[in-house]
């Protein structure tokens, strides 16, 4: 979480210099790595977002919990139709953080 953290801010940092709109794709610790470290970990996205004004989708992987037939057999990347989910779950917060054209 420590080295997340670190490399997380120093790329909002940049952006934020450069005056780019952010949304910030959460995510949270496997519950297996252990309450400690999730702890750590989960508290890292919504700080950030607060701290630098970035918009905050807390969990993007949210569309695809409990949801088997979109993951692949690793159990780790999403099928086509789970990128399509989180896609589809995702597209209008980033569209309202889009410059106007």
């Amino acid at each position: 979480p420590t080295e997340t953290r670190k490399n997380l801010d120093a790329m909002l940092a940049e952006l934020k210099k450069r005056n780019i709109r952010v949304v910030l794709l959460g995510m949270l610790a496997a519950p297996n790595l252990g309450k400690d470290y999730a702890a750590a970990f989960n508290a890292i996205y919504p700080a950030l977002a607060k701290q630098y004004g970035a918009t905050l989708v807390p969990f993007f992987l949210q569309p695809l919990v409990e949801k088997p037939e979109l993951v692949q057999a690793d159990r780790v990347h999403p099928t086509q139709d789970g990128v399509a989910a989180l896609v589809g779950a995702t597209v209008e917060t980033v569209a309202t953080e889009l410059p106007p054209p």
